[in-house]
């Protein structure tokens, strides 16, 4: 099992932090994880992204995108052009050039958690 790429994401209100603070409880405003999806909206997805690729040790991308989204006609037709954007800036980010897009297999080998050898001889056992 590969663990979904998240991030905490902090709110940040600008000059209505005061307006918003008396709305919602301390609670509500904490810090939440919130899961690298492709339909997220850009501002979302790209910090979400650029957290996961500066603060882990071995940085890798795991994605969730509903099949929906890509459908001829989407429940929520928004998503569609913000999975667009999203993959537009995934192509152009610096590090592009390093990215894989992989099965979780591949991913886990490429990442150096699994051994293929040892995993071929498991499963002839």
């Amino acid at each position: 099992m590969i663990p979904m790429s998240t991030s905490f994401v902090t709110y940040q209100f600008g000059r209505l932090e005061t307006y918003y603070k008396r709305l919602f409880s301390p609670e509500e405003l904490k810090p939440r994880p919130i899961t690298l999806n492709w339909a997220r909206g850009v501002n979302g997805f790209r910090s979400v992204m650029e957290d996961c690729l500066k603060s882990l040790k071995r940085p890798y991308l795991l994605m969730v995108l509903r099949s929906d989204v890509c459908s001829d006609t989407p429940f929520e037709p928004e998503m569609q052009e913000n999975v667009k954007r999203n993959v537009e800036y995934i192509m152009n980010h610096p590090l592009a050039k390093r990215f894989v897009f992989a099965t979780p297999e591949e991913a886990m080998s490429i990442m150096g958690y699994l051994n293929r050898k040892n995993r071929e001889a498991e499963v002839e056992v």
